[in-house]
């Protein structure tokens, strides 16, 4: 079963896959419900595993998404985002990355309640990852 059934049937009947088809969106989510539905979300992720073609970052490949994230930060606030957290020095970030932590990233920052649309032009404008 994949994350947007499980949604489905877990009581989020407008999950659906967002516009790059990276994400989920849910129509009229309110600020109030978005914790129940990440804790939905997370445990429907976990059910339905890694996708078929994820594989491990090598240290070069972290160093890469590094790179990248730290870029966004300014591709975010030319959008009018704030991003309040400030990037660990590239060392951490690979050792947390590889470590299996979640490593830092500036889209955490963003205000949960943002509507779909909004989410998918950010990711549209400025991606998540340098590669798809």
């Amino acid at each position: 079963m994949g994350v947007v059934e499980c949604l489905h049937d877990s009581g989020w009947p407008s999950a659906e896959l967002n516009s790059t088809g990276d994400g989920i969106n849910v129509r009229d989510l309110t600020a109030e419900q978005h914790g129940d539905f990440r804790r939905a979300h997370d445990v429907c992720v976990e059910l339905a595993g890694d996708a078929p073609n994820s594989a491990p970052l090598g240290e070069d490949e972290v160093r890469q998404l590094y790179a990248h994230l730290v870029a966004m930060v300014t591709c975010i606030e030319e959008l009018g985002y704030e991003v309040r957290s400030t990037p660990p020095s590239e060392s951490v970030f690979v050792q947390t990355y590889l470590s299996g932590e979640p490593p830092w990233s500036p889209y955490v920052d963003l205000d949960a309640s943002m509507n779909p649309s909004d989410w998918d032009e950010l990711n549209r404008r400025c991606p998540q990852a340098p590669w798809k």
